[in-house]
């Protein structure tokens, strides 16, 4: 990936495949199946009453329990397109078995992404 923003990812659906396409070799070896995921584009409008935050856009990448319990864990990552696309949050859902989320500011593409790389080989190589 070259150096820059997330300018070089215009959309969402461009944001979702550069995504998919560093964190699914990544993800693999820990037993994820690859990134399935989409955006909202152009972003729906805010309902100013909702206090949830805002996201325009999810990848889930999914496996089975390590253990062999039914069910699957789910790595999901938050896009929002506020003021640009950009990653929100990368969080594990699966809460019995430690959920984190971890918040990411905007800043260059690349950047966040060796930081997503280097949180979730920590989080799923500690396991």
């Amino acid at each position: 990936m070259t150096s820059g923003g997330t300018d070089e990812a215009p959309d969402g659906d461009a944001l979702v495949g550069a995504i998919t396409r560093v964190l699914d070799p990544v993800l693999a070896p820990f037993g994820f199946a690859a990134g399935q995921g989409g955006a909202d584009d152009p972003p729906r409008p805010r309902d100013p009453t909702d206090r949830a935050p805002r996201i325009d856009g999810q990848i889930i990448f999914c496996r089975g329990f390590p253990d062999g319990s039914q069910g699957c864990e789910d790595l999901v990552v938050d896009l929002v397109a506020v003021p640009r696309w950009r990653v929100r949050t990368v969080r594990d859902t699966e809460h019995s078995r430690g959920a984190w989320s971890l918040d990411y500011d905007d800043g260059p593409l690349d950047t966040v992404l060796a930081r997503i790389v280097d949180d979730v080989t920590q989080h799923f190589g500690d396991r």
